[in-house]
């Protein structure tokens, strides 16, 4: 994570990684609704001819200050989801977002429960092969 910098009035924590080749963001529920289904099916289908594949789905959560922040742990149980919240929150964040794969069931519950809305879809694509 790089240091707090100012923006503003607020306080923005970057976590800086390697990022995939591409990343194809989509909506919540895209594959049910035939609108937003056939753009992507057709870009993925673009990526796959590029010679990209799919690396990994993951769903893509947001927290805001309209929502409140998560019950924090006592001291004989801690809640990390709650304190990584509870921390840039202080600090005066806006929004803090995080993602994590489809197939990860109990961090998607653990994000609901803290108060994050799931607002995108991001596909990562990497060089097939």
């Amino acid at each position: 994570m790089s240091a707090g910098r100012a923006d503003g009035d607020a306080v923005t924590y970057e976590v800086v990684v390697a990022a995939p080749p591409d990343e194809v963001f989509l909506p919540p529920g895209w594959r049910d609704v035939q609108a937003a289904r056939e753009p992507a099916e057709r870009r993925l289908e673009a990526a796959r001819r590029a010679g990209l594949a799919v690396l990994v789905e993951r769903l893509r959560y947001q927290w805001t200050p309209a929502k409140g922040l998560p019950p924090r742990g006592d001291r004989l149980r801690l809640r990390p989801l709650a304190e990584a919240t509870a921390f840039p929150a202080g600090q005066g964040a806006r929004r803090i977002r995080a993602d994590t794969d489809v197939a990860n069931a109990p961090m998607a519950a653990a994000f609901g429960r803290a108060g994050y809305d799931q607002f995108a879809i991001r596909i990562d694509l990497v060089a097939a092969g």
